[in-house]
């Protein structure tokens, strides 16, 4: 199974721009997915070379990697973030699914963020209205 590897400095960029161009909906699914690969590619860095069989066992629906809770939990477990990032990590996922798995309109209220990973203030899912 081929390496995934780092992203440049453009593709960084570029991705950040794409999410600032997004809805509130599409920022936070976005977003979310773009946090999860950079994750992998940490992951993949730190682990033995794998088969694809090997792989799918590991980041399939039902592996230990399966999910970006999982993923999550993981890369606590294994001292890749601290205790500040994990909960900034999972308050994305959060606000992810919040917007995922609902079809009717979300947006943030005027004036207020959905939230403030990395500022060291909790992310406010009530933030978020429909």
């Amino acid at each position: 199974m081929p390496r995934r590897t780092s992203h440049t400095a453009e593709q960084i960029t570029a991705a950040v721009k794409e999410i600032q161009e997004q809805t509130d909906r599409g920022s936070a699914i976005v977003g979310a997915a773009m946090m999860e690969e950079m994750m992998a590619v940490v992951f993949q860095k730190r682990m033995s070379d794998m088969n694809r069989t090997h792989y799918d066992a590991f980041f399939g629906q039902n592996g230990p990697g399966g999910t970006l809770s999982n993923k999550i939990e993981l890369f606590y477990a294994f001292g890749l973030c601290n205790e500040s990032l994990y909960k900034a990590m999972h308050g994305i996922r959060s606000i992810r699914n919040k917007f995922a798995h609902r079809i009717e309109p979300l947006r943030r209220r005027a004036g207020r963020r959905a939230g403030s990973a990395g500022q060291g203030r909790p992310i406010r899912l009530d933030r978020l209205t429909r």
